[in-house]
């Protein structure tokens, strides 16, 4: 089954984002902003949100409702 080409480059950008996440994490120790998210993807901070509560949803991430910074992998990038 091959997907609609739409929800095809919707997965390459929340994989794009996840590992930017992850790389993020690991070089600074925290996760990065909302906008610093929306500028690495060329995107606006409601697209942003958009993947992250699909990711959420998905249980491939978390984060702390009204706290700045509060993101949390849930699973290793890559599996």
């Amino acid at each position: 089954m091959t997907l609609n080409p739409y929800f095809q480059r919707a997965e390459d950008k929340r994989t794009r984002l996840l590992s930017y996440i992850d790389t993020y994490i690991k070089m600074h120790g925290y996760p990065p902003t909302m906008r610093e998210m929306a500028k690495f993807l060329s995107t606006c901070i409601g697209g942003i949100q958009f993947h992250l509560n699909k990711m959420r949803k998905d249980r491939l991430l978390t984060w702390e409702y009204n706290k700045p910074r509060t993101l949390k992998l849930l699973q290793p990038v890559g599996a």
